[in-house]
């Protein structure tokens, strides 16, 4: 049963993710509406698929600056999916290693976090 659902569910989220590179400020409704109570098929799709879409964000606007980009706009709820683009950023690069700018914007956005909670 699961898996028709995901098939059912799949494609529909490849298309929206296609259309988060051109416009990454819709990254955060797709994130959003995954994250949602019931929503454990999509949340599993955009997963599963996650990395199309950190790849092709990264080579059109910089893996730092999406990554940056995109945390600023999660809320609480969504960190799991941020955590998942994230690490696909990190794998997506040519490098075995992430770059130095990368790295850098993690350590931002890691430290936004602690900031914004007061602790970890």
């Amino acid at each position: 049963e699961e898996n028709v659902a995901m098939e059912r569910v799949r494609k529909p989220a490849v298309l929206f993710m296609a259309l988060c590179v051109r416009r990454p400020e819709i990254i955060v409704t797709l994130m959003r509406v995954s994250s949602k109570e019931g929503a454990d098929v999509l949340s599993k799709a955009v997963r599963n698929n996650m990395y199309k879409l950190a790849g092709t964000a990264a080579k059109k606007h910089g893996a730092a600056a999406i990554a940056l980009r995109v945390s600023d706009m999660i809320q609480e709820k969504e960190i799991p999916l941020l955590l998942a683009f994230l690490d696909n950023l990190a794998q997506s690069s040519d490098n075995a290693l992430p770059s130095q700018e990368l790295i850098d914007a993690c350590h931002e956005i890691q430290r936004k976090r602690l900031d914004a909670k007061g602790k970890k």
